[in-house]
């Protein structure tokens, strides 16, 4: 593959989240990003990008693909490896104006997972992408009994209220 300075958008659906890094490589002008995936599952290994400065992503949609629900059950016992999630997104975060998670497809079977957790989310992920204006969040917890208000507690402090980020659940959905 060569390098493509003329891209500056791309919808990709990936079988594996780790081909992000394949294929940003080629399109350091890119500005719009939409990708459909598998999740990064625990125990898969890290993948870094060289050249990290040269990321100026603008847009970042990024949705799961629904394993829980499909006919590949092996799939619904692995669980999301969150701090890989993390740290890809975060490699381009300084540029990021809008960034939508759609996590539904994952297994998430606790309330205590980052999603689910506001305090965790802004202070793990969301507190440096200072030049962030639009997060939009979709997840599914699977399993914990849930404790509507509690979850949504962490959600309600100055950084959320501040950033004009509204968080609401019904039933297991966020």
């Amino acid at each position: 593959l060569k390098i493509n300075l003329n891209l500056h958008s791309l919808t990709l659906k990936f079988n594996k989240f780790q081909d992000l890094f394949s294929i940003i490589k080629y399109t350091p002008n890119l500005k719009y990003l939409n990708i459909k995936s598998n999740p990064p599952y625990e125990f898969q290994g890290q993948n870094q990008w060289s050249n990290i400065n040269k990321i100026q992503l603008k847009q970042f949609y990024l949705t799961f693909n629904d394993m829980m629900y499909g006919t590949n059950r092996f799939f619904t016992a692995r669980r999301i490896d969150f701090h890989q999630l993390i740290n890809t997104i975060t490699q381009f975060s300084s540029s990021l104006l809008c960034l939508s998670l759609n996590l539904i497809g994952c297994y998430i079977t606790s309330s205590n997972d980052l999603p689910f957790n506001g305090i965790q989310l802004q202070q793990q992920f969301l507190q440096s992408m200072t030049q962030l204006k639009q997060f939009h969040l979709y997840a599914l917890l699977t399993h914990d009994v849930i404790d509507i208000k509690s979850i949504l507690t962490t959600f309600r402090n100055k950084f959320w209220f501040d950033h004009n980020w509204i968080v609401g659940m019904h039933d297991k959905y966020l």
